[in-house]
């Protein structure tokens, strides 16, 4: 065959400096299919760095022996042609072959051909062997290959580093030397025995003071006849240390066990102790059955110890591995004072904090593992209320600021409504439609203050109200509540029930008391309210330490689960609640509570298991008539005024609406957004002012420094504050929101224009 037919993608790099004998050289090989580079002499060297030459022809001797003289580069087949009285191409020992030049084409493309299937064989065969050398010495183990008569034909690093031989040295030495100095085992060589068996035998085998492990693996020829086989080598001389060690360690650790148990009995931590790597509990002392209520049993594993669900404080389970006892003995890891969460027998949850410590031979080798378990269920469930209350704490801060903000858009919203409320004609129809937006700004209000009663830092604002009317004017509401499947039912007496209370907190009781009966009827119900009115005398039996007198009652009553004793006992307990965790926060009895103790009333709960639960409260009867609510068009219009007010509010759409009120009530208005807007203008007309008017908490300076600064020249300033704020943030700058010469926002005109002619005329204020 040509070599057009076998080696058409043959690279031949052609090295003379013969440029005529070099042109017909190449011609000839080119015709041949191959692909030919030229080069001067001295000018290969960096063509076959690249690495892509599969021939090399020349004409050069010293170039045969430049190429094939270095031991370390591996290059080409060198074909060399000897032109006759040149001596510079005489042939050269180093050469794979040699052609007369001229050479025949036809012998140099056969020659040629030839070569390069012989140098590809051999690269080819150079670098598998290369791979597989590369891939034995990646094992971190002595790895050997052994012909049938058992002599080492190959073998990796790990093994001459394991055997302290170079691989010379083994090379050619029987198995038997492997490592050198051994004595044959008991049951015979393994490879001996691979042989026989044609299946992997192993052994261990003590020289020189240590230990290996050694293995044979049979190879099986295309027959199935025994070729040889890979034997493997790895010290154990730790393991079996390790071993005796532990074997030690357990025969001391029986001597002693009695009276280490003694001394575990005695700690108030649970102590259970395990074995390694079996995880084997061999120690447990009575204060863990304590913590867990159930037992426990030695001699079993640590799946014993699992027998109780754990959880992370998160709630997401413990699987098996993750234990701190499986992970001390499984890797020797020492844990510190880990949170977890067990559910104990009898089907309580129990907070406990664990360490587990390995215990260690002389080696270093883990032996055993130590676990402590401390039950902090109380301290957990202090921490848990602590942080309850902080959250508390932090959403009554965010509930002020979101109320400031919030009733200072009511404030916009109502007082505008209601002013155009009084512009329109009382036949006009959009009367109505104004009436349901004052209505709905007054309910968002009521909302805004419910939000404060929570977080306790609500302004209290009680009035002598009917209880009768409070009743209905939540019914809507609770009935949305409570859902579908429960029926409402109110029982109201037609007797007064007047008493004395902060209308917002008799919703806020209502609708705490409405939810809890709802949670209690999961499959629906009935949910009754009741009110009446009841004498009582002196010597009756009284709830609490109620006085002898005419109380108002309100019964709320549920056909649902119903309690038992232990969980009355704690009903008012803040943070307590029997619902699910995260469903419920433990504050809605103590918040209902809370106002009633405030109201100078008391609350009674009776419940049974299956029989539902009553929630009774007594107020006392108030003697003073119902006073008409302050809502828009129910007040009679204040006197107008000719004064001059200074009116200081950052909020410029607040600030508008205000200085528009009091001017339709006849005022001079001067306008400020800021204290030191209000001084320049304090200055400029102070003669003339009559009462500043300004908000509590502004930028730079509030409104109590503001007038404390204008005071000075003249005490005798009336002054009224108005807030979005309540509770203690007003206190923090010396103005008691309750006080008669201070406007809560959100107000109407009707409100503002009443509580600036009652300062003005002297009837309060400050």
């Amino acid at each position: 065959m040509s070599g057009a037919d076998t080696d058409a993608k043959a690279a031949v790099l052609l090295v003379s400096d013969e440029w005529d004998e070099r042109a017909s050289t190449r011609r000839i090989l080119e015709g041949a299919g191959f692909s030919v580079t030229g080069a001067a002499p001295g000018a290969e060297i960096p063509i076959l760095q690249a690495g892509l030459t599969d021939l090399v022809v020349t004409d050069n001797a010293d170039v045969s022996k430049r190429l094939k003289g270095d031991p370390l580069a591996r290059h080409p087949p060198v074909l060399q042609l000897q032109r006759a009285g040149d001596s510079r191409s005489a042939p050269a020992p180093e050469a794979d072959a040699c052609l007369e030049a001229p050479a025949d084409p036809a012998a140099l493309v056969a020659v040629a051909s030839a070569l390069v299937r012989a140098g590809r064989a051999e690269r080819h065969e150079l670098d598998a062997a290369c791979a597989c050398q590369a891939a034995l010495d990646g094992i971190g183990f002595g790895v050997g290959l052994l012909d049938s008569a058992g002599l080492f034909r190959q073998v990796n690093r790990a093994m001459c580093e394991l055997l302290g031989k170079t691989g010379d040295e083994i090379l050619g030495s029987t198995h038997r030397e492997a490592p050198s100095g051994a004595e044959e085992p008991e049951r015979g060589w393994p490879f001996e025995r691979a042989r026989r068996s044609l299946g992997r035998e192993s052994a261990e085998i003590e020289a020189g003071g240590r230990w290996f492990e050694v293995m044979a693996d049979p190879l099986l020829d295309a027959s199935g006849a025994f070729a040889g086989a890979v034997s493997t080598v790895m010290d154990v001389t730790a393991r079996k240390s390790a071993e005796r060690e532990r074997e030690r360690l357990l025969s001391q650790l029986d001597g002693e066990r009695a009276r280490l148990e003694t001394v575990l009995q005695q700690m108030p931590a649970g102590v259970i102790m395990a074995e390694a790597p079996s995880g084997t509990l061999v120690m447990i002392n009575g204060r863990v059955e304590s913590i867990f209520r159930g037992p426990f049993r030695t001699g079993g594993g640590v799946k014993d110890y699992l027998q109780y669900p754990a959880f992370r404080p998160q709630g997401r389970p413990y699987r098996p591995e993750e234990h701190p006892l499986a992970r001390t003995v499984a890797t020797g890891e020492a844990v510190a004072d880990e949170e977890m969460e067990f559910v104990r027998a009898d089907g309580t949850r129990a907070a406990v904090l664990v360490s587990s410590t390995p215990i260690r031979d002389r080696e270093g080798v883990v032996v055993a593992g130590v676990l402590t378990l401390h039950d902090v269920t109380e301290r957990s469930q202090l921490e848990q209320q602590l942080r309850q209350a902080q959250k508390m704490e932090a959403m009554g801060r965010l509930a002020g600021g979101v109320a400031h903000d919030f009733n200072n858009l009511l404030t916009i919203i109502g007082g505008y409504g209601q002013m155009v409320r009084d512009a329109l004609a009382a036949e006009d129809p959009l009367r109505k439609d104004l009436d349901a937006i004052l209505e709905s700004s007054e309910r968002a209000s009521a909302l805004t203050r419910q939000l404060l009663t929570f977080s306790r830092r609500q302004m209290v604002e009680p009035r002598v109200l009917d209880l009768n009317r409070q009743v209905s004017k939540v019914h809507r509401m609770l009935r949305r509540v409570i859902g579908e499947d429960i029926e409402l039912v109110t029982i109201l007496t037609p007797d007064a029930t007047r008493i004395k209370a902060d209308p917002a907190q008799i919703e806020q009781v209502l609708l705490n008391l409405a939810v809890n009966a709802r949670d209690a009827m999961p499959k629906g119900g009935e949910l009754t309210i009741e009110t009446a009115v009841i004498e009582a005398a002196a010597g009756t039996a009284v709830p609490g330490a109620l006085k002898p007198g005419p109380y108002v009652t309100l019964v709320i009553a549920d056909t649902g689960i119903g309690m038992d004793a232990e969980t009355q006992s704690h009903l008012f307990e803040p943070f307590f609640t029997t619902k699910r965790k995260g469903k419920g926060t433990g504050l809605g009895l103590s918040t209902v509570y809370g106002i009633v103790k405030q109201s100078a009333g008391e609350v009674v709960i009776e419940s049974e298991l299956g029989r539902g639960t009553s929630v009774r409260i007594f107020f006392p009867l108030a003697e003073e008539r119902v006073k008409a609510a302050g809502a828009a068009g129910h007040r009679p219009a204040a006197r107008p005024g000719t004064e001059t007010i200074l009116l200081v509010e950052d909020d410029a759409e607040v600030r508008r609406l205000t200085a528009e009120m009091l001017t339709r009530q006849g005022y001079a208005v001067l306008e400020a957004a800021s204290g030191q807007t209000a001084i320049r203008l304090w200055q400029q007309h102070k003669a003339s002012i009559d009462m500043l008017l300004t908000d509590v908490v502004m930028p730079l300076m509030a409104g109590p420094e503001l007038a404390t600064r204008l005071r000075a020249g003249r005490p005798e300033l009336k002054v009224l504050y108005m807030s979005g704020y309540a509770g203690e943030l007003l206190e923090q700058y010396g103005v008691a929101s309750a006080a008669a010469a201070f406007l809560h926002k959100p107000f109407t005109s009707d409100v503002l224009a009443h509580s600036v002619r009652a300062l003005l005329d002297g009837k309060g204020g400050a």
